[in-house]
């Protein structure tokens, strides 16, 4: 890297609070933490939000997905500095996650509606197919899984938003 690259990029990214070296370091679930208590949530979701194609973004999307505990930590923590962009693709994630990890996702969405504005994890957000128009097999299979993956929770203080849940995915049409 040439000197001016690496003080452009120095001004950049130290201008959102996140060191160059930290920059590099925002791939586990442990470094994206430590540089959310270092730098706040908004420099890292900018950081790696940002990153020309977004290839780190995706990674962090895509290990959210799996519904880990420890990047379902992650999203909760991203949310609180994203906006438009950054929120939507967090919360198709953890929709994802929902058919993996349904207790997981259950224990950290709010039966709050989105209109709320106020909660981090809509449950009528979550609990819905994520993808943008999906061709019509995809869609029902997202929808059998969902149901599936909700039918393994058993935990009782989950009990009322597995309902609220199952409820949200039976009000969408059949597709």
């Amino acid at each position: 890297m040439n000197f001016g690259r690496a003080i452009l990029c120095t001004l950049m990214v130290g201008g959102l609070g996140v060191s160059p070296a930290l920059a590099r370091a925002l791939a586990t679930p442990a470094q994206i933490l430590a540089a959310i208590q270092t730098a706040g949530a908004q420099a890292v979701v900018n950081e790696l939000f940002q990153d020309g194609q977004s290839v780190r973004w995706a990674h962090v999307i895509d290990r959210i997905e799996t519904g880990d505990a420890r990047w379902l930590e992650v999203a909760a923590a991203l949310e609180k500095g994203s906006d438009a962009g950054a929120t939507e693709e967090l919360y198709i994630a953890v929709a994802h996650a929902l058919l993996r990890a349904p207790e997981r996702v259950l224990a950290m969405v709010s039966e709050q509606p989105a209109a709320n504005g106020t909660e981090d994890f809509p449950i009528d957000v979550i609990c819905t197919m994520p993808d943008i128009e999906p061709p019509l097999a995809i869609y029902r299979a997202y929808i059998r899984r969902a149901r599936a993956a909700l039918d393994r929770v058993h935990d009782p203080a989950l009990a009322g938003k597995r309902a609220r849940c199952i409820a949200e995915f039976n009000a969408l049409p059949p597709g």
